[in-house]
């Protein structure tokens, strides 16, 4: 009778054990989601472009490199808690209505770079190395600018913006935020890879 009490005994502490770290997981991944939102705040435009500089892209990063596969939860959690009234997209504001201004597509961009960054962050980063650097990059480019693009070209496709070619969306969208994003990706990867 002891070997099942036993048995059960260290059954409940593993239970405990994977709940506790479920839940430090999710907190973090909200931790990491108030971070996206606070860096939403500080931003600035170019006169007569809709898209802000932000340090959200930072965050992102940060979110990958600190919660790995976690990081797409993390960004989830931005999204759809900043679409049920959180207020922490840009200027404080929160609600559905982001998903009718031209920068939404960066916003489920950050969920796929979160996601793929931190698988990629798990599977390959170990110290700063270029490559990991510029893995993170290219992958930021590639969903964040990606779904920003498609989303930027749809918008002004529905509000009959005028001068929607894919030269114009570059210049609008992405060209002036790669040496921005390529310095912030840098700064929080290598301040990461000195704290690890």
């Amino acid at each position: 009778m002891n070997i099942f009490k036993q048995s059960a005994t260290i059954t409940s502490q593993r239970d405990v054990l994977l709940h506790s770290e479920l839940t430090k997981k999710i907190l973090m991944c909200l931790g990491l989601a108030v971070i996206t939102g606070l860096s939403a705040q500080m931003k600035w435009y170019i006169p007569g472009n809709p898209v802000p500089f932000t340090m959200q892209t930072a965050a992102v990063i940060l979110s990958a490199l600190w919660l790995k596969k976690w990081a797409g939860l993390s960004q989830l959690f931005y999204l759809i808690l900043g679409c049920l009234g959180v207020p922490w997209f840009a200027n404080y504001t929160g609600g559905m209505n982001i998903l009718f201004l031209p920068t939404a597509g960066y916003l489920i961009g950050f969920v796929f770079t979160g996601y793929v960054g931190g698988w990629f962050v798990e599977k390959y980063f170990s110290r700063f190395h270029f490559s990991t650097f510029v893995g993170l990059f290219l992958i930021s480019v590639l969903f964040t600018h990606g779904f920003g693009l498609l989303y930027l070209s749809s918008w002004m496709h529905f509000t009959h913006q005028t001068g929607s070619s894919m030269t114009y969306l570059l210049t609008k969208g992405t060209l002036p935020f790669l040496l921005f994003d390529l310095f912030k990706i840098m700064l929080v990867t290598g301040l990461y890879s000195n704290k690890a």
